[in-house]
């Protein structure tokens, strides 16, 4: 999703009583667009959304085969395993 519209994503999982988010979108703070990555956080924090991004790889828990990443879906993995490199973990 193009940056621009995370903002507004974000208020109608508020409204919709959403309690967690991860926002894999980059062009953020990592491009000088301090002020946009706040508003997010300002969201967040107001509507007690647990907010993990912007411009992330997301997350994999492998032992409930959660993947709320751009990774691959599957893994034959079931150890518990942290990567916080978005290129690492695919690789």
């Amino acid at each position: 999703m193009p940056a621009p519209l995370v903002a507004g994503v974000l208020e109608e999982c508020a409204k919709k009583n959403v309690k967690g988010a991860v926002v894999i979108t980059s062009g953020f703070s990592e491009i000088g667009k301090k002020a946009e990555e706040q508003v997010l956080k300002d969201l967040a924090d107001k509507n007690d959304i647990a907010l993990l991004g912007p411009n992330t790889f997301g997350f994999v828990y492998t032992p409930a085969n959660l993947n709320a990443s751009f990774g691959p879906q599957r893994s034959r993995r079931k150890d518990r395993v942290h990567f916080q490199s978005g290129a690492l973990a695919i690789s």
